[in-house]
Protein backbone atom coordinates (compact mmCIF):
# COMPACT_ATOMS: atom_id res chain seq x y z
CA UNK A 1 0.00 0.00 0.00
CA UNK A 2 2.69 2.60 1.14
CA UNK A 3 4.82 1.63 -2.75
CA UNK A 4 1.31 2.16 -4.34
CA UNK A 5 1.12 5.97 -2.72
CA UNK A 6 4.60 6.57 -3.37
CA UNK A 7 4.51 5.42 -7.05
CA UNK A 8 1.26 7.37 -7.45
CA UNK A 9 2.84 11.23 -5.60
CA UNK A 10 6.27 10.63 -7.11
CA UNK A 11 3.89 10.31 -10.95
CA UNK A 12 1.81 13.51 -9.86
CA UNK A 13 5.05 15.27 -9.25
CA UNK A 14 6.66 14.26 -12.28
CA UNK A 15 3.02 15.62 -14.00
CA UNK A 16 3.67 19.51 -12.26
CA UNK A 17 6.92 19.67 -13.07
CA UNK A 18 6.44 18.67 -16.41
CA UNK A 19 3.34 21.39 -17.38
CA UNK A 20 4.67 23.91 -15.08
CA UNK A 21 7.55 23.99 -18.20
CA UNK A 22 5.11 23.64 -21.09
CA UNK A 23 3.33 26.35 -19.39
CA UNK A 24 6.15 28.44 -19.42
CA UNK A 25 7.34 27.90 -22.48
CA UNK A 26 4.37 28.71 -24.01
CA UNK A 27 4.43 32.34 -22.58
CA UNK A 28 7.96 33.55 -23.28
CA UNK A 29 11.22 32.23 -24.78
CA UNK A 30 15.06 32.50 -23.47
CA UNK A 31 15.17 35.26 -26.10
CA UNK A 32 12.85 37.22 -24.49
CA UNK A 33 9.95 37.36 -26.85
CA UNK A 34 6.48 37.02 -25.24
CA UNK A 35 5.20 33.97 -27.35
CA UNK A 36 1.40 34.85 -26.32
CA UNK A 37 1.77 38.17 -27.98
CA UNK A 38 2.28 36.95 -31.88
CA UNK A 39 2.86 40.38 -33.43
CA UNK A 40 6.64 39.04 -33.29
CA UNK A 41 5.69 37.13 -35.95
CA UNK A 42 5.30 39.54 -38.41
CA UNK A 43 8.78 40.85 -37.98
CA UNK A 44 10.10 37.73 -39.57
CA UNK A 45 11.41 37.33 -42.73
CA UNK A 46 8.44 36.02 -45.64
CA UNK A 47 8.85 32.45 -46.82
CA UNK A 48 6.73 30.44 -49.41
CA UNK A 49 7.59 26.56 -50.01
CA UNK A 50 5.87 24.25 -52.10
CA UNK A 51 6.07 20.46 -51.46
CA UNK A 52 4.80 16.82 -50.65
CA UNK A 53 4.11 16.36 -46.68
CA UNK A 54 6.70 13.83 -45.61
CA UNK A 55 5.80 14.03 -41.80
CA UNK A 56 3.17 15.20 -39.69
CA UNK A 57 3.99 16.12 -35.81
CA UNK A 58 0.43 16.15 -33.56
CA UNK A 59 2.46 16.50 -30.57
CA UNK A 60 5.28 18.91 -31.90
CA UNK A 61 2.84 21.94 -31.80
CA UNK A 62 1.36 21.08 -34.86
CA UNK A 63 3.83 20.92 -37.25
CA UNK A 64 4.98 19.59 -40.33
CA UNK A 65 7.79 18.83 -42.41
CA UNK A 66 7.13 19.61 -46.23
CA UNK A 67 9.66 17.68 -49.06
CA UNK A 68 10.51 20.65 -51.11
CA UNK A 69 12.97 20.88 -54.60
CA UNK A 70 15.60 21.92 -51.69
CA UNK A 71 15.04 19.74 -49.08
CA UNK A 72 12.98 19.33 -46.23
CA UNK A 73 11.28 22.46 -44.45
CA UNK A 74 9.33 22.10 -40.96
CA UNK A 75 7.03 24.27 -40.52
CA UNK A 76 4.87 25.21 -37.26
CA UNK A 77 1.42 26.34 -36.58
CA UNK A 78 -0.97 24.48 -38.22
CA UNK A 79 -3.22 24.89 -34.95
CA UNK A 80 -6.34 22.99 -33.94
CA UNK A 81 -7.69 19.78 -35.90
CA UNK A 82 -11.00 21.11 -35.07
CA UNK A 83 -10.22 24.47 -36.93
CA UNK A 84 -9.23 22.87 -40.08
CA UNK A 85 -12.19 20.64 -39.75
CA UNK A 86 -14.68 23.72 -39.31
CA UNK A 87 -13.41 25.67 -41.88
CA UNK A 88 -14.00 22.14 -44.14
CA UNK A 89 -10.47 21.03 -45.12
CA UNK A 90 -8.59 17.64 -44.18
CA UNK A 91 -5.77 17.76 -41.64
CA UNK A 92 -2.56 17.34 -43.62
CA UNK A 93 -1.46 13.97 -44.21
CA UNK A 94 1.68 11.88 -45.10
CA UNK A 95 1.58 12.38 -49.49
CA UNK A 96 -0.45 15.37 -49.48
CA UNK A 97 0.93 18.33 -51.87
CA UNK A 98 0.96 21.71 -49.96
CA UNK A 99 2.08 25.54 -50.57
CA UNK A 100 2.19 27.14 -47.15
CA UNK A 101 3.63 30.69 -46.39
CA UNK A 102 4.08 32.94 -43.19
CA UNK A 103 7.23 34.09 -41.96
CA UNK A 104 10.90 32.73 -40.18
CA UNK A 105 11.50 34.11 -36.89
CA UNK A 106 14.29 33.44 -34.19
CA UNK A 107 12.93 31.83 -30.88
CA UNK A 108 16.20 30.95 -28.54
CA UNK A 109 18.56 30.76 -31.18
CA UNK A 110 16.85 28.83 -33.59
CA UNK A 111 15.03 29.79 -37.06
CA UNK A 112 11.44 28.54 -36.92
CA UNK A 113 8.87 28.76 -39.76
CA UNK A 114 5.46 29.96 -38.22
CA UNK A 115 2.73 29.45 -40.95
CA UNK A 116 0.35 32.23 -41.88
CA UNK A 117 -1.49 30.03 -44.49
CA UNK A 118 -1.82 26.98 -46.25
CA UNK A 119 -2.66 26.62 -49.91
CA UNK A 120 -4.04 22.68 -50.45
CA UNK A 121 -3.69 21.05 -54.28
CA UNK A 122 -7.30 22.30 -55.31
CA UNK A 123 -6.26 25.62 -54.46
CA UNK A 124 -8.15 26.12 -51.65
CA UNK A 125 -6.81 28.58 -48.89
CA UNK A 126 -6.68 28.12 -45.22
CA UNK A 127 -5.66 31.00 -43.75
CA UNK A 128 -4.56 30.23 -40.02
CA UNK A 129 -3.62 33.70 -38.90
CA UNK A 130 -5.07 38.08 -39.33
CA UNK A 131 -2.59 39.00 -41.33
CA UNK A 132 -2.86 42.25 -39.41
CA UNK A 133 -2.00 41.14 -36.07
CA UNK A 134 -0.47 37.49 -36.27
CA UNK A 135 -3.30 35.90 -33.85
CA UNK A 136 -4.28 32.54 -34.86
CA UNK A 137 -7.28 32.66 -36.10
CA UNK A 138 -8.24 29.39 -33.95
CA UNK A 139 -8.00 31.84 -30.49
CA UNK A 140 -11.70 33.71 -29.62
CA UNK A 141 -11.89 37.26 -28.89
CA UNK A 142 -9.25 38.59 -31.57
Amino acid sequence: MKMKRLLILCSVGIMLLVFGKLFALAHSSDSGVQIHDPSYILAGVPFAYSGTVSEVGYLTGGGLILATQSGGVKVYGLGPWWYWENERFDWPQVGDTLSVSGHAVELDGVTTNILMQVITIDGKTLQLRDPETGWPLWVGGR
